[in-house]
Parts: structure tokens; sequence; C-alpha cells
């Protein structure tokens, strides 16, 4: 599995909202909840703490009105920053649900024991994730349904499939 980050990504900078120094929040979390007055987000590579004074939706943004941005030029100089809060601040979540660190870099084993590789990436679809699985095979997709995972433990650093009929490169197709 993934070393834990310091960090968590929940937003980028979209652009500036006004003359009062506000930005245009694009989130990237599913807990806008988090920026609420009195929160911290860290911004930029840099990872600069500011305290969030006011927060409202404007779909599909979250407008953000950041203590010590006073104004369009200092909003400005935000636009493009990546938001992060500390990993610690993570929202817990769901049994059942995992933060994208937790996933990648698992051992992908099928019920029947055949080693498939590790999920070095996940792509995020519209209907559910699919995990990336490289190993012997070479780059195997897996989609992130019940149906097909059975069991993940980021304490054990295993993930148990049940692939689906022709998943597999091995698999005979009837010919």
């Amino acid at each position: 599995m993934s070393e834990r980050p310091e960090y968590l990504l929940v937003g980028e900078v979209a652009g500036i909202f006004g003359t009062q120094g506000e930005i245009k929040l694009s989130p990237e979390t599913e807990f806008p909840e988090r920026f609420r007055p009195g929160s911290h987000i860290w911004v930029g590579p840099e990872k600069t703490k500011y305290c969030v004074q006011s927060a409202r939706r404007h779909r599909p943004h979250i407008l953000l009105k950041l203590e010590g941005i006073d104004g369009v030029e200092k909003a400005e100089a935000l636009r493009g920053a990546s938001v992060f809060v500390p990993t610690e601040e993570a929202v817990p979540l769901e049994e059942g649900a995992y933060y994208h660190y937790q996933i990648i870099g698992l051992q992908v084993m099928t019920q029947q024991g055949d080693d498939l590789g590790r999920v070095t990436d996940i792509l995020v679809t519209g209907s559910n994730d699919v995990y990336v699985v490289m190993g012997k095979q070479g780059e195997i997709l897996i989609p992130a349904t019940r149906e097909v995972v059975k069991s993940i433990s980021p304490d054990t650093g295993v993930m148990v499939v049940e692939p689906l009929a022709g998943l597999l490169a091995t698999e005979e197709h009837g010919e």
C-alpha cells in the first residue's frame, strides 16, 4: 500500500470572485462542509496555511474568503494553486470506504490465490472507480464493484477479487 501522505488534496483555486479577495475553489472532496468558517486549508506547493473566514456554494465551486487575502491581487496570486488538508484531519470514512492512498500499492489476489499484481493507479469514472493493476500479465483493469472486489485490507496490504469472465488475458475465449 502507498505510504500515508502528509496532506490530502481537497481542491484547486479556479479563480477569483468579486473585488474583496474571494477565491473560487473547485472542490476535490466529497466533504465540502470541511470548508466552514474557522477551518484551515493549506495552499500551494509551499502549503501556506489559511483560516477560512467564510464559505458558500456557487455551483460548481465553493467561494472562500481567506484570512489575509483582502483584494483581487492577493486572490489572483492563488489562481491554479492546489488546496490541501493534513491527512490526520481527513474526514473518517464509512466502513468499507477508503481513500485512494489506502488502495494504491495493495497486492491484488484472486479468491483462488493467484497473484495479479499491485494497484498502481485509480481511474475515477462516472459509475465506479477502476483499479489499475500491474503484474506478470501486464496491466489489468479491475472495476471497483462489490461483484468483483471481495475484500480490501489496507492493514494487511491485500485486495481479494473475483474477476469477471474475460477480464484476465489467460482465460480461454472460446476459440
